[in-house]
């Protein structure tokens, strides 16, 4: 499978917590797929479900519209049946990743161009009325590279854009604030000296931004998962990086309704091989409250993340380890906590892969992507509608995970660790303090019940927590206190 194209706080190496063997229910049954496209390429990477209760979907078509990529905007009713397909675009290069159906009943599109604007590729937003006709057409950036994966409309009316810009150098994320006529209002670049974008904005329900997306470090030669938190006006409250030594990134975040955050992306840096669905659970400072990776030996890409039905959460994503051959789509619910509830794969011999899935009102899951096994060219859009699944309330972390005690909530120099014998399998253990940085990183084997993690003692003073998962099984978590010495 293909790898996916100032205030720091410690890189996470974020450890296996649980293996694809846990799944507890059937997926919900297919009702209908489609494919639309043409003869070259054709793929989808944002569905929404419309007020009239239609489908729409854009990404960007190379077998039709004005040369190179087109921005592809399709309009579906619930049966698949297209009630218009539009492009827009010029000579060169023009893809969207985002829309969204405005208060006003209009269609925004937002993501890239290279055949308008001041050089380079710029950001490409659309305004849009229900027959998918322009309205206005805007493009922002510098000389460089710009480019949006993501616009919300914000509680005030305005629209939030975020992405990339490289006029600073390497690469920064991107937010600007417009007005409904696409007049700019502020914009944001932020990042390190190294390179930055964001993926998905959403806005808490306080007024504030969230943003996950990565960000590659030269220090060290990897992307991490990037992980921010704006005030209204954009500027940055906190930002935090999530990985170690291998790849990382972030496509997808919802907020709970504790108004924490669950993010979603995809990690090299653990996992049972490749790349793994990267889930992490945190509360509403960024501060880590649990995680959890999935996914066989090969590869698979978390791209989307929704409220499930019930409790939990579906995932879009893409797998090389499960399937017909060659990538294929990766359905997948999770509870509250990360783990699977059930998770089906689609597709055929050749590479098929979801971005985007939803819960549609009827009730049911609507998921898109891209299919190489079908349709009429190279790739095409997929599009696969399902039934709803049996509904049941998560009760709350797994039943199934690890028995885990300290001798003691306090220590000093060390920490006696007690845990259920897990005969074969190796645990890990990693130390973080209070805001969440990495402190210590331990392995032991399963066969010992009894384990010391020692050398703590140049350690200030607080709060740590220590997470512990054997492989194969979901973590458990102590929250423990340094006292002085």
């Amino acid at each position: 499978m293909r790898k996916l194209p100032r205030m720091w706080m410690c890189v996470f190496m974020l450890l296996p917590f649980m293996a694809i063997s846990h799944v507890q229910a059937a997926a919900p049954d297919t009702i209908w797929t489609r494919t639309y496209g043409g003869s070259s390429n054709d793929e989808a990477f944002k569905v929404i479900e419309t007020s009239d209760g239609f489908y729409v979907l854009v990404g960007y078509t190379e077998s039709f519209g004005a040369g190179g990529s087109d921005v592809y905007l399709l309009k579906l009713d619930s049966n698949g049946d297209d009630i218009w397909i539009k492009t827009y675009g010029g000579e060169g290069n023009d893809v969207a990743y985002s829309v969204l159906e405005t208060s006003d009943g209009y269609y925004i599109v937002a993501g890239y161009t290279d055949s308008f604007g001041n050089g380079g590729s710029d950001v490409y937003i659309l305004k849009l009325d229900q027959n998918g006709d322009t309205l206005w057409t805007r493009t922002y950036g510098s000389s460089s590279d710009d480019g949006a994966f993501s616009v919300i409309e914000t509680s005030d009316g305005n629209y939030l854009v975020a992405g990339y810009t490289k006029s600073a150098g390497g690469g920064n994320v991107y937010l600007l604030m417009l007005d409904p006529d696409g007049d700019t209002l502020w914009t944001r670049n932020f990042g390190s000296s190294d390179n930055e974008e964001a993926r998905q904005v959403i806005q808490a329900s306080n007024g504030d931004f969230v943003i996950i997306g990565r960000s590659f470090s030269l220090f060290n030669g990897f992307w991490n998962m990037y992980y921010a938190r704006t005030d209204s006006n954009g500027d940055t409250l906190w930002t935090r990086l999530f990985g170690g030594n291998g790849y990382d990134g972030g496509y997808g975040i919802v907020e709970t309704e504790d108004q924490g955050y669950v993010v979603l992306g995809y990690t090299s840096s653990s996992g049972n091989g490749g790349s793994d669905i990267y889930i992490i659970g945190t509360d509403a400072g960024g501060v880590l409250q649990w995680f959890r990776t999935q996914g066989g030996p090969e590869d698979e890409i978390g791209y989307s993340i929704a409220h499930a039905l019930g409790e939990g959460y579906i995932i879009g994503a893409v797998t090389t380890s499960f399937g017909s051959g060659g990538e294929d789509v990766y359905f997948v619910k999770i509870d509250n906590y990360g783990n699977i509830i059930w998770f089906e794969t689609y597709g055929g011999s050749q590479d098929d892969g979801l971005y985007c899935a939803i819960t549609t009102s009827d009730p049911g899951y609507l998921a898109a992507g891209y299919t190489a096994s079908m349709g009429a060219g190279e790739k095409d859009i997929y599009v696969l509608k399902f039934t709803h699944d049996a509904i049941s309330e998560s009760p709350g972390p797994s039943r199934e995970k690890i028995s885990l005690r300290a001798g003691s909530s306090l220590f000093s120099r060390k920490i006696d660790l007690y845990f259920s014998e897990a005969p074969g399998k190796p645990v890990e253990a990693v130390l973080y303090d209070a805001s969440g940085r990495c402190l210590v990183e331990k392995h032991f084997d399963g066969s010992t019940k009894h384990v010391e993690i020692d050398g703590l003692g140049d350690l200030p003073s607080g709060v740590y927590f220590l997470e512990v998962a054997v492989s194969g099984m979901p973590g458990s978590s102590l929250r423990l206190v340094k006292v002085a010495r």
